[in-house]
């Protein structure tokens, strides 16, 4: 067996003897040298790159994609270096050597249909650089092309045996973490930003490294079962010892997951190893004897798969593992159906384009999803592939998926049929990984890089089952009604790059332009790595001083003009620059006009960057969200900041219909704006100053607190139980004068958010205006059970106090109010204490209402 990193006995002559200058005789070997040591440094890199994938990760970019850009720069490059290397051989020789595997016909229909999508994608730059998206599709259908033409049928242990070593690294390490044992505590020395613990792996999440274990836990039984000792790479105890030992921690960390799609994944797998003697034998004809463990033990996991299966989705089965799992939320099959077929009605070809998937989710949110604790979770994935292709790629993406499918299946038939007339049973071994990676793309989505590459690898190996590089031996009994022995599998091609043939001209052509293509994803993807590690600075900078906020600041610029294509780049610096906007707004230590200086540059700033989100993420629900938050928070600082946001929010609204926050922000802006008008008025009225467009403001005012009511009304319809909402909302119907829908709307909301003291207080409030005076009483006490030093509280439960004849009780909220730092030398809570201790009583016949709370400004606790 041929082995990438030990010398093989070959008849070549050493270099030290070759003349560079020979007769053409010996040139040739110096030609068929030099394709020999690119053909075991292409291979050498496949292999490095099936190996290391599932580990494979940088600390570079975390915590912003620690996983993702990386493992998708790994696959991008290997696949590159392989494809320059054979490309560079074939140049050398003069001649390319192309070997075809059936599959080129499906994978082409699949890449072209993802090919257009990217074309009319909602975000075009995004669909060809995400981690599933079009280049990293076009890397792996390379790969199989590659792949194809330097391994044969051979070569499949070698393959599966260090994809099996990458997955077991991968899987025995996330299991060591998930039982809380430190296997990462030494990435905190290299990214101080990056959490570590049983919260990472090295896949993904931990369903993605239990869906890897389970597709690797199916290939390493079908290879035990129906190999043994005959599947030998080189080093066959120690690859025997691989294999089982990932047989065991796959077991364990699936069973500590407990996820009925992990079950089902191996259902299928056990099943394929169960009747794939029987298919052989049907279409070859010829008899396989394997042993009885080869039908027993895949039938003993397939029932006991079936159970757990059961068992974790209707009984709530779980073993009494000692590990902290984290928690780990996903979209339902049935709205994920929702979405792709709503999908379908409005972008019927072609989808939403890769990596969208999170602005159909917008557009399309099951409104349900509003009635639990995941409100405000921005699903990036839906629960399968068949999904994902239907909302990504459109009715295109689908049968571009569906063909690669059928043809990968057609092919390992065919291969099938080729490799047991040739004395080989690979087969036996890829048909059920095949089997449970189809299962694994209808029940799980192939986002994750490693889960993507993982199934075209198996497509890979099932391509590769058919292949062969010689004249095979005699076939042995029983394998005489097979296909010819040595039958190719697809088609050979051997095409003269010296000739001046139209056949060549085309092919040179064809080489060029792929090459160019390549080293043009390649700076899209080194684009986008940059993005993300300043963004990484950025998020692990400390910004307590104005220096480390302003380098922050650069790296975040940095990060956005690099072209990585996201959205939270842009959404960090405003809220950065906001940050700065504010605490310059406080500062008393510098001089005014340095200070208006930095403001006016700040303000410019973060100005330009709310108009970046929206025009370069303009069917971005989040971009203009943020757009509108950013706007928002200049209220008062730049003209005409509220319409701005208003129309930003209105925009937001329309690409996510079912967010309740949007109307609830427009809600509160109306609000901001009557209770400044209103304010207003009433200083202007306390100075016995004259408003000559007092009638026009009073409308203004009227209009607004209305426009705040049907915008906060609609937020409540989106979301029943949105405090935020039915809380402003009440404010609104107190500022009508309509007490008791006050009550209602704060009663609700503190139903909702019943450990919020601010809620306490204005419905104490709103009880005592309402002359429910004992339930006054108990929301202000809460109050301050809530919050022990809310002063505010302490005096209007005095006031109540005293109304009640209980004046001791009422010095003693006097006082804890006077032990607070800010508070101790009040005056006016100094002559209260006094007049109560000398026994004057002010209230009866004075109102509790009738007195301003102590801090100005805080009487109204509003909610984000």
């Amino acid at each position: 067996m041929w082995h990438p990193f030990k010398k093989k006995a070959i008849n070549f002559v050493p270099e030290s003897e070759v003349n560079l200058a020979a007769e053409p005789a010996e040139q040739n070997i110096v030609e068929d040298l030099l394709a020999y040591r690119l053909k075991r440094a292409v291979r050498g890199i496949l292999l490095a790159a099936v190996a290391l994938l599932p580990v494979w990760f940088l600390t570079l970019t975390a915590p912003a994609d620690v996983l993702g850009i990386n493992k998708q720069l790994l696959i991008y490059a290997a696949v590159l270096a392989g494809l320059v290397l054979w490309l560079a051989a074939a140049v050398r020789r003069g001649r390319l050597e192309l070997r075809l595997t059936g599959l080129e016909i499906g994978i082409g229909i699949w890449l072209g249909a993802w090919l257009l999508g990217v074309i009319f994608s909602a975000d075009p730059l995004r669909s060809l650089i995400a981690a599933d998206g079009w280049l990293t599709l076009a890397a792996l259908a390379l790969m199989v092309l590659v792949f194809a033409n330097f391994f044969e049928s051979r070569d499949l242990p070698l393959i599966i045996n260090w994809f099996l070593l990458g997955a077991l690294a991968a899987v025995s390490s996330g299991l060591l973490a998930l039982f809380d044992l430190p296997v990462f505590g030494w990435l905190t020395v290299f990214s101080k930003q990056l959490t570590v613990g049983n919260q990472f792996n090295t896949v993904g999440s931990f369903n993605d490294l239990a869906t890897l274990a389970a597709l690797a836990f199916v290939l390493a039984i079908a290879k035990l079962l129906t190999l043994g000792s005959t599947f030998d790479a080189g080093w066959p105890k120690f690859w025997r010892v691989v294999t089982i030992t990932l047989i065991i921690i796959s077991a364990v960390l699936i069973l500590a997951v407990n996820w009925w799609v992990h079950y089902l994944i191996l259902t299928a797998g056990m099943l394929a190893v169960v009747i794939t003697p029987g298919l052989t034998e049907k279409i070859t004809g010829a008899k396989v004897r394997l042993g009885a463990a080869n039908i027993v033990v895949p039938l003993a996991i397939l029932t006991l798969s079936l159970l757990l299966a059961g068992a974790s989705n209707y009984l709530g089965f779980r073993l009494p593992l000692p590990t902290k799992l984290p928690q780990e939320v996903s979209l339902s099959q049935k709205g994920s159906l929702g979405i792709a077929f709503r999908t379908v009605k409005e972008r019927p070809v072609f989808g939403w384009g890769a990596g969208n998937f999170s602005l159909a989710y917008d557009k399309f949110k099951p409104s349900s999803i509003n009635d639990t604790s995941f409100w405000n979770i921005r699903f990036n994935n839906p629960a399968s592939e068949i999904w994902r292709s239907l909302t990504l790629g459109g009715l295109a993406g689908l049968a571009g998926l569906a063909a690669s499918a059928v043809y990968a299946v057609r092919v390992m038939l065919a291969a099938l049929r080729r490799s047991v007339a040739n004395r080989e049973i690979y087969g036996l071994a890829v048909l059920p990984a095949l089997a449970a990676g189809l299962a694994l793309a209808v029940l799980y989505p192939l986002s994750n890089p490693v889960l993507l590459f993982a199934f075209w690898l198996v497509v890979c190996l099932a391509a590769l089952t058919g292949i062969t590089g010689g004249a095979p031996a005699s076939p042995e009994p029983g394998l005489e009604r097979g296909a010819p022995a040595g039958a190719p599998p697809g088609r050979s091609f051997s095409i003269d790059l010296n000739s001046s043939s139209l056949k060549s001209v085309l092919t040179s052509f064809g080489l060029v332009i792929i090459l160019i293509a390549g080293l043009l994803g390649g700076y899209l993807l080194a684009r986008k790595y940059r993005s993300e590690y300043y963004f990484a600075r950025a998020a692990g900078a400390n910004i307590a001083t104005r220096a480390e906020a302003e380098q922050a600041a650069a790296w975040l610029v940095k990060a956005v003009e690099s072209g990585g294509r996201e959205v939270s780049y842009l959404n960090g610096l405003g809220q950065l620059l906001l940050n700065r906007i504010n605490l310059e707004l406080n500062n008393r230590a510098d001089a005014a006009e340095e200070v208006t200086a930095r403001l006016q540059n700040l303000t410019g700033n973060v100005v330009a960057v709310a108009n970046r989100l929206t025009t370069d993420y303009k069917n971005d629900a989040t971009a203009w969200s943020n757009a509108g938050f950013i706007y928002q928070n200049l209220i008062g600082l730049v003209n005409g900041a509220d319409q701005a946001a208003l129309n930003a929010y209105r925009e937001a609204r329309q690409r996510a219909p079912a967010d309740p926050l949007n109307q609830t922000r427009i809600g509160l802006i109306f609000l901001t704006q009557a209770e400044r008008n209103r304010t207003a008025l009433a200083e202007a009225g306390r100075r016995g100053q004259t408003v000559d467009n007092r009638q026009e403001i009073e409308k203004q005012i009227a209009a607004d607190y209305k426009n705040a009511e049907e915008n906060l009304k609609e937020a409540a319809e989106i979301k029943r139980d949105l405090a935020a909402a039915l809380y402003n909302l009440g404010v609104v119907y107190e500022r009508q004068n309509r007490i008791k829908d006050a009550v209602k709307q704060l009663e609700l909301a503190r139903d909702r958010d019943v450990n919020n003291p601010g809620l306490a207080f204005e419905l104490g409030l709103l009880y005592y205006r309402d002359n429910r005076k004992q339930n006054a009483f108990n929301e202000m006490s809460r109050a301050v059970a809530l919050f022990k030093d809310f002063s505010n509280a302490r005096w209007y439960l005095a006031l109540m106090l005293e109304e009640r004849g209980q004046l001791d009780d009422a010095i003693a909220q006097l006082n804890q109010i006077l032990k607070v730092e800010a508070n101790k030398d009040n005056q006016t809570v100094l002559d209260k204490v006094a007049a109560l201790e000398a026994g004057k009583r002010e209230i009866p016949p004075g109102k509790v209402t009738g007195r301003q709370p102590l801090e100005e400004g805080t009487q109204r606790q509003s909610l984000p």
